[in-house]
């Protein structure tokens, strides 16, 4: 994992897949997650705890993952 300074942004690099993870400027409980480039959703911080947004394509694996590096 590498933290960007100056910047609310995560990096993983899971077995080769690039996981980035990027603080959303106007709403510090809300992520964007890009994967090998492309966009797969958001999560957000609600009471304390990541839920993966409607519509987000992020799959289990990847998800535990994050909610290990953000919390």
């Amino acid at each position: 994992m590498h933290i960007l300074p100056g910047t609310d942004t995560r990096i993983i690099n899971l077995e080769g897949t690039i996981i980035i993870i990027t603080a959303v400027k106007d709403d510090v409980s809300l992520y964007r997650v890009m994967i090998d480039g492309l966009f797969y959703g958001y999560v957000q911080r609600i009471d304390g705890v990541l839920h993966r947004l409607d519509g987000s394509k992020i799959s289990n694996e990847f998800f535990s993952e994050i909610c290990r590096v953000i919390q």
